[in-house]
């Protein structure tokens, strides 16, 4: 059963589809996460539920019919790595959790720019030339990091 342990625990009536008041906003039941109630606002209704504590700050109303807002597949899978990622609690950025290398960005005294990322153990470090912009220090280091991939592929 869905709700058992906040059912049983706190005396409400949680379920998918009832309507509550979450700390004076209103929104709608959408999942159960064991000890917390998963709660979608009326004013972010494709953003994914929120945890609320079952009466902390919570007013319960009405049951409706609840249909979660369509999301293209795209949509669906990164929202479902990013609540892997909230659920994991790993201590890492998310873009390190997906593995991705992030470039950085360093300024030298007179104000020029660089993009540069550091290579791991598949990738090599690519730098990009100094520019007196960042715009212009990013389409250098796209441009090195474009002609690395080339000379990877052949």
């Amino acid at each position: 059963m869905s709700f058992e342990y906040v059912n049983f625990h706190y005396g409400v009536n949680a379920c998918v589809g009832r309507r509550v008041v979450a700390y004076g906003e209103p929104g709608t039941i959408v999942k159960d996460f064991g000890h917390y109630i998963g709660v979608v606002l009326d004013t972010a209704p494709h953003h994914s539920p929120e945890r609320y504590h079952p009466i902390d700050g919570i007013v319960y109303g009405e049951v409706v019919d609840y249909e979660p807002p369509k999301i293209s597949a795209r949509k669906y899978e990164a929202k479902r790595n990013y609540q892997e990622y909230l659920d994991a609690e790993c201590g890492n950025y998310f873009h390190e959790w997906l593995g991705i290398n992030k470039p950085c960005v360093r300024y030298d005294s007179n104000g020029n720019c660089q993009m540069y990322r550091i290579g791991n153990y598949r990738d090599v470090s690519i730098y990009g030339e100094w520019r007196k912009t960042k715009k212009e220090a990013k389409a250098s280091y796209k441009a090195a990091l474009h002609a690395s991939k080339g000379a990877n592929h052949e």
